[in-house]
């Protein structure tokens, strides 16, 4: 991606120059430090031994063994008396002068000597002159006075402070840069991140970044509007449809009911009267379940929140079974912890008591033969735990499925086997349950079905009933 190795490149071009600029300035002041002290050093190693290996016999000069073999790394070399007349030589070019006056001889001594580098020693009898090959050394001299030698740590420490500081000061100033020309990005990506809309300025090292990030916003707003335009459609089709069946469906049940009641039928009759009923309340119900759910999915079902008592309100539902006249076929029984009687919890009161009641509706329903149905309210940690049990056929696996996903959902939901309402009550369920922060999952038993669901109750107050 050309934006991220712009990116990078303008990094380490920045890293390379910080680098640069840092040992450039170091060599100046390194410069500075000796041409500022120092002069050309006069104790040079290696000439002290050379002058202790040629010493006079008589009016001659010798030079030992180990004194040739030192000379020969040498160019020439001589020896001045006093006076500034050489005494004895080696290899002693003829340009150069047999005698010297103290000015040249001090000239030399600090520099060059027809441009050959020389050292120079007291020897016994006089200076010693040793040159080197021309252009082989560079000299300069270096003189330091004591307060100097005293002050190297302070001078070094103040060289390492200033450089370290330096470099903080540039990273900084480069950091500033790369954090303005990002920050638009990052605020940028944290904006798509909350579903909004961007437009950043496209220009600088992160223009074409700008771009692609500026291109994913478009895309995600028309998404976004058709997703919107989709779901309206879908909701105002089910309200219509609903809504469009209500009154038909209203006549189907009234007529059922005045025909269940009528004296001139026979007994075949009256059960094809009481199915077309049943038939008609479970579309009745798949309808509200369907109208629900919708609501739900799209937020547009409010929750009216009120205090009330987990143990009194499973009470009341399960009474309601029993006072209906359950067939004498089904068994519910609830079991409530001691911990619970007392909590009060915060919710929307009926739509709970629609899922509980889907719960043992399915139940019911799915269970022709009979079943036990079993109820157990308990607390764990900062949770109400409840449990609905029974000892029926079970749930398919393709509903178990179909409630916690949209495309298993649908398969399911087409199965004539399975059953629309089945799916559609477990899926309200769920739905009013995530809606009070909660959670609802399917667990797999031996025999019937369990299905547990947990709802918050921390902050809640626990209080006498």
């Amino acid at each position: 991606m050309k934006s991220l190795f712009k990116i990078v490149s303008r990094y380490i071009g920045a890293a390379f120059f910080i680098t640069f600029l840092i040992l450039i300035l170091n060599i100046f002041l390194d410069a500075y430090f000796i041409l500022y002290y120092g002069e050309a050093s006069q104790n040079l190693p290696g000439i002290e031994n050379v002058s202790k290996e040629i010493t006079k016999t008589g009016d001659e000069f010798e030079v030992t063994k180990k004194g040739k073999e030192m000379l020969e790394s040498y160019e020439w070399a001589f020896l001045l008396d006093e006076d500034g007349t050489i005494l004895w030589s080696d290899k002693l070019p003829e340009d150069l002068n047999k005698s010297y006056s103290l000015t040249e001889v001090a000239g030399f001594s600090r520099w060059y000597l027809k441009d050959y580098p020389v050292k120079v020693w007291t020897h016994p009898d006089g200076l010693l002159v040793l040159a080197s090959e021309k252009n082989s050394v560079w000299k300069q001299q270096l003189v330091l006075d004591m307060d100097t030698i005293n002050e190297s740590n302070r001078i070094v420490l103040v060289f390492l402070l200033g450089n370290t500081l330096l470099i903080l000061l540039l990273c900084l100033f480069f950091g500033y840069r790369f954090y303005r020309s990002l920050k638009p990005v990052a605020l940028g990506i944290e904006t798509l991140a909350e579903e909004k809309s961007i437009r950043l300025p496209e220009k600088g090292m992160t223009a074409e970044l700008a771009g692609k990030l500026n291109q994913t916003s478009e895309l995600l707003e028309k998404q976004k509007q058709l997703i919107e335009t989709r779901d309206t459609a879908r909701t105002n089709w089910i309200a219509g449809v609903s809504h469009d069946i209500r009154t038909p469906l209203s006549m189907i049940m009234g007529y059922s009911e005045q025909l269940e009641q009528a004296k001139n039928l026979d007994e075949e009759q009256k059960k094809q009267v009481q199915i077309m009923k049943a038939q008609s309340i479970k579309i009745k119900r798949l309808i509200e379940d369907l109208n629900l759910t919708s609501k739900l999915q799209y937020q547009m079902q409010p929750l009216r929140s009120e205090n009330y008592h987990p143990a009194k309100q499973f009470r009341q539902i399960v009474a309601s079974y029993y006072n209906e006249g359950l067939s004498e076929q089904y068994e519910i029984n609830l079991e409530i912890a001691p911990k619970i009687e007392p909590l009060e919890l915060k919710g929307d009161l009926q739509l709970l008591n629609r899922a509980y009641e889907n719960l043992i509706g399915n139940s019911i329903r799915h269970n022709e033969a009979g079943c036990k149905i079993s109820i157990t309210l308990q607390k764990k940690e900062e949770l109400l735990e409840i449990l609905f049990c029974d000892d029926g056929v079970g749930i398919p696996a393709a509903v178990k499925a179909g409630v916690f996903e949209e495309d298993s959902m649908q398969k399911a939901s087409e199965d004539k086997e399975l059953g629309n309402v089945h799916i559609m009550g477990l899926h309200v369920v769920k739905q009013i349950i995530l809606s009070h922060g909660g959670s609802m999952e399917i667990l797999t038993v031996e025999k019937g079905a369990t299905i547990r669901i947990c709802l918050p109750v921390m902050g809640h107050s626990e209080v006498s009933a």
